[in-house]
């Protein structure tokens, strides 16, 4: 508008029109005077267009005047009415912009709270109710919603200071329910002057949030099935454990517990059964620490940089798991802590209607006589441990430095024994089994025995462990077979038709699927009849997947191969299995002979296994026979055959044939009354 007044200035324009006229005056006057026309209309032509051109300016310049002025109102008003306008929508957003921000505010999810100084609610959006659990009055203390310890105080340091807070996590609890929030509050900055401060307050539910993160911690650091500390966390703790130790001077003790025959359980009752043993065992171990020990808890809150560390259980995984005891002071007597955890297995385990005694060995090592690391420790607790099973199970064993030179020993004789395979370097000892009635020699079993070259004759006992560990049982095994058939078919084409072999059969061998092929290899192969074979299996591997183990003893007697159970009594047999498997022999374990005839309770297992397997026209034999009162005993209750160094230590095979070369049936009466008089 101010552009257009400038263009029609009537003052310019004026002066522009006057000096048009001036021109165009000239020149129709210099036009007339070379017209030839008189002078008196000449005269008169001149006055008129004098009167004209002096005239006309006055006149546009009116007009100018008037049409500037008309112009210029109209201008005004536009730009009143566009000034009206622009204010109008201005207002209009405005508006509109409250209310939109206003329906955010109604549905956002999350609480929104605006509270005065005095921490009286102004103003609360819907979410309010739901997210606190309760209504949120107006003019109510927020408090009064918010009953959190520390929450009031957090609000009066924001206005006091004006600095927002943020992340504070409120844990909100209602009855036996707990509802995990987060806020956030922050002072309003308002434009207006002299407006009341106020500060906003945004809360937000996280519990969803914080139990998952406590299922990731719990699957990450937890065992799933007991509940307890898994690997990864005790490892942490252990490692605290021993910076706090460094610092305060104190003791740490690792004791290493692994359960005795439990794959012998896992194997007979089932999977399921085994877990549930596990978690029995785990219940155990919490309850069996002293009241104030801690298991399967969160490290304390405390020093920053050395968190106090309380005594934990933890599972390492299978059946194997860790007692660790921190703040231990030097008198302190660790053997007693592990005796008492060996009591809490005294009392018998019911899985299923089956009623168990488990027991279990632990190994001990100490911080800091036996480690500075948590993989050192654990390492040679571990040791201990094995230890503490070789020397019978159910026991305990502190780590000592022999423990190194025994673990060097195992990985030697591991080599060595890969070397005796290839070398030839077993040799088969010979027992025989004598009749109780007619004094004949019916068997023999055969025994492997390792003539190392550098040392003497080495016993099962210290390699059999070795060998099932590392695989090698499976083909030692078949070269027990091999040469025990081939030696009894040798003995067989002497004369000795009568007289079967028996060989043991460790589980992974019996497992195998080519099992039965194999062992008709070997009889094809040596030429023995099947029927001069004895198969030993132990009753953990007859219990172990029953149906499968059924139908390799199918075939196995299909073959004409005879069956037995060795050392019977020492496990958990099922009679009802026991009654169903196509059993020849069941050999009563030593430990039942040993002490009788003055043990009564042994003199009645033994008798009650005699009648129960006469009653399912089994044969028994009894092991480790060494005395003529044994002997005599076993006769009188019905055992069938015997075995024993009352008879003859396992012998080579040329002491044991010139045994039988020497053996009258008929003289065993005498014979054994020397051996009572010698």
């Amino acid at each position: 508008m101010v552009n257009s007044a400038r263009t029609l200035n009537p003052y310019r324009l004026f002066l522009k029109v006057l000096f048009i006229i001036a021109v165009c005056e000239f020149l129709v006057m210099v036009l007339l005077s070379s017209l030839d026309i008189t002078e008196g209309v000449f005269e008169f032509l001149a006055d008129s267009l004098m009167l004209s051109v002096l005239s006309a300016p006055f006149l546009y310049y009116w007009v100018v005047i008037v049409v500037s002025r008309r112009i210029q109102s109209e201008a005004r008003l536009n730009q009143e009415a566009l000034e009206r306008e622009l204010v109008n929508k201005a207002l209009t957003e405005k508006i509109a912009l409250k209310q939109y921000s206003e329906d955010i505010v109604k549905s956002v999810p999350s609480s929104i709270i605006v509270v005065s100084k005095e921490q009286a609610v102004l103003s609360a959006n819907p979410s309010s109710g739901r997210v606190l659990n309760r209504e949120v009055v107006l003019g109510r203390q927020i408090s009064e919603f918010l009953p959190v310890a520390g929450f009031k105080e957090a609000v009066r340091e924001v206005f006091e200071t004006g600095k927002a807070a943020e992340g504070l996590t409120l844990e909100l609890r209602d009855g036996e329910t707990t509802k995990y929030l987060q806020a956030n509050i922050a002072i309003i900055q308002s434009t207006e002057a002299g407006s009341e401060t106020r500060a906003l307050i945004v809360i937000d539910d996280i519990t969803r949030r914080i139990e998952d993160e406590r299922t990731i911690f719990t699957m990450a650091y937890y065992d799933a099935m007991t509940g307890l500390p898994n690997r990864l966390l005790l490892m942490d703790r252990v490692s605290q454990a021993l910076a706090n130790a460094r610092r305060s001077g104190e003791l740490v003790s690792v004791l290493f517990l692994d359960l005795d025959r439990f794959k012998f359980v896992n194997d007979t009752l089932g999977h399921e059964s085994g877990d549930e043993l596990l978690k029995i065992v785990a219940e155990r171990l919490r309850k069996c620490l002293r009241i104030t020990d801690t298991v399967a808890r969160p490290l304390n809150s405390g020093d920053e940089d050395y968190p106090a560390v309380e005594n934990t259980v933890a599972r390492l995984g299978g059946d194997e798991f860790i007692v660790l005891l921190t703040g231990l002071s030097k008198d302190v007597n660790v053997i007693n802590v592990a005796n008492r955890i060996l009591g809490c297995f005294d009392s018998p385990v019911n899985i299923k209607g089956h009623e168990l005694f488990i027991t279990t060995s632990i190994g001990i090592s100490m911080f800091p006589f036996d480690g500075d690391s948590a993989e050192e420790l654990l390492k040679k607790a571990d040791m201990s441990m094995y230890w503490a099973k070789e020397e019978g199970r159910n026991n305990c064993k502190m780590y000592n430095s022999t423990l190194d030179s025994r673990k060097k020993d195992w990985l030697r004789l591991e080599y060595k024994l890969h070397k005796a395979l290839e070398l030839d370097e077993f040799i088969l000892y010979y027992q025989p089994q004598v009749n109780t009635v007619t004094g004949e020699i019916t068997g023999f079993e055969c025994l492997i025995r390792w003539q190392d070259p550098e040392t003497e004759l080495i016993p099962p006992g210290r390699f059999i462990p070795i060998a099932e560990e590392s695989g090698l049982i499976i083909p030692i095994t078949a070269w027990v077979l091999k040469n025990a058939c081939a030696q009894a078919n040798a003995w067989r084409l002497k004369g000795y038709a009568d007289v079967r072999f028996s060989v043991n059969i460790s589980m992974r061998q019996f497992k195998e699927k080519d099992f039965v092929a194999t062992l008709t290899n070997i009889l094809n192969e040596t030429g023995l009849p099947p029927g001069c074979l004895e198969i030993e299996l132990t009753e953990s591997v007859i219990m172990t997947d029953v149906e499968h183990t059924l139908k390799i003893l199918q075939d196995l007697k299909k073959l004409g191969i005879r069956l037995s159970i060795d050392d019977f009594g020492t496990g958990f047999s099922s009679l009802s299995y026991l009654k169903s498997m196509p059993i020849d022999v069941i050999k009563i374990d030593r430990s039942f002979i040993r002490d009788i005839p003055s043990d009564e309770d042994d003199i009645a297992i033994t008798t009650a296994i005699i009648n129960m397997a006469h009653s399912l026209e089994i044969e028994v034999i009894a092991e480790g026979v060494e005395t003529f009162e044994q002997f005599e005993l076993l006769r009188k209750l019905g055992c069938d055959n015997v075995q024993g160094y009352l008879f003859m230590k396992p012998a080579s095979a040329q002491e044991a044939e010139a045994f039988v070369e020497r053996w009258k049936p008929s003289a065993i009466m005498t014979f054994l009354a020397g051996c009572k008089t010698g």
